[in-house]
């Protein structure tokens, strides 16, 4: 979704508009966008925050103090 600068043409509150620059929002494909919702959701649940916390504790102890992961 765009509006192109030739939409807003002689508008009375054009100067009321940001004048930041354009973006394009993204737009999944549905089927995507339902796998992504559903991700998120279980990553609200206790067991996936569980496994996750031991996952976190596990590769800060296997990386080294220089970053280098070794």
């Amino acid at each position: 979704m765009k509006n192109e600068k030739e939409d807003c043409g002689q508008c009375p509150v054009k100067s009321s508009c940001t004048r930041s620059d354009r973006r394009t929002p993204a737009f999944l494909p549905q089927q995507l966008y339902e796998r992504q919702a559903a991700v998120r959701a279980a990553q609200q649940t206790s067991p996936w925050q569980a496994n996750y916390a031991m996952r976190a504790g596990i590769e800060s102890s296997c990386v080294s103090g220089d970053g280098s992961g070794a």
